[in-house]
């Protein structure tokens, strides 16, 4: 009799332990298929953490969080520790098996090895001089090679990629800028008589493209300094009369003469 119900257990064991693992088999099976459903749907469980500093300082909030609207993906803002960071957490499901037998689905979340940082363009471009002067090493600052390593050093198991958004507008006003600048123009002397204030004056007009010296003789005879020229607006001077300067030279120079906004870009 003892032989008999041992065995009965025995077989309820077996059968309980086998409908333990088919209820795992299938809450798997479901739980892949949610997850694998797609791409649009694997985005619905990421989280995307961004660096407060990446809204307060790098202005790139507005972009982020209209494309993670678009995208469906959840996102939240909050302090990281390496500055004008972005983070994704998955959101994981996992089965478990409770002491009564009973099969759980229980939901984590579980940070991505990918990690990206918005690098400031200011902040790069002093790392990159700082390599120039010699780096840290010289008594000088902090160089992208050592900005990199300290961001390893938070980050160890991470794979890291560094972008600077705005590279290509920093490039084109530092041309603009040194383009008054060229080797091409000589040095101008002015002494305490004012001698040479009108080679001073030729030589800024020849900054002008498509301005000869002819050109640039021919304006500081008719208009001896910029004041005299910032009084001309419609007239009979050379810059009305002469073909050779034409009505977008010279509306190119007036606006070098009167405007007040040194950022103005003449076109």
């Amino acid at each position: 009799m003892n032989n008999k119900k041992a065995r009965e257990e025995k077989a309820l064991s077996k059968e309980l332990e086998r409908l333990k693992k088919e209820q795992i088999r299938i809450a798997e099976r479901k739980r892949k298929k949610k997850q694998m459903g797609g791409s649009k749907d694997c985005l619905q469980y990421l989280i995307l953490m961004l660096d407060t500093r990446n809204v307060n300082s790098g202005g790139h909030g507005v972009a982020i969080f209209k494309a993670c609207e678009a995208l469906g993906i959840q996102y939240i803002t909050k302090e990281q520790p390496v500055p004008f960071s972005i983070t994704w957490n998955r959101l994981v499901t996992s089965i478990n098996v409770s002491r009564e037998n009973q099969v759980e689905t229980v939901n984590s979340e579980q940070m991505e090895e990918d990690v990206l940082v918005l690098l400031p363009v200011a902040d790069f471009v002093n790392f990159v001089q700082n390599h120039k002067k010699g780096g840290s090493e010289l008594g000088g600052g902090p160089t992208l090679t050592n900005y990199i390593q300290t961001v390893k050093q938070h980050l160890p198991n991470s794979f890291l990629s560094f972008v600077v958004i705005g590279m290509e507008k920093y490039i084109w006003k530092d041309r603009l800028q040194t383009a008054f600048f060229d080797d091409g123009v000589s040095t101008v002397k002015v002494d305490k008589n004012g001698q040479g204030l009108l080679k001073v004056w030729k030589q800024q007009l020849l900054q002008f493209k498509n301005i000869s010296p002819d050109i640039a003789d021919a304006i500081v005879q008719a208009y001896r300094s910029p004041h005299l020229l910032m009084e001309v607006i419609r007239g009979a001077g050379v810059l009305e009369t002469s073909r050779r300067v034409g009505k977008e030279m010279s509306r190119r120079i007036h606006t070098f003469v009167t405007s007040s906004n040194p950022n103005e870009i003449i076109k």
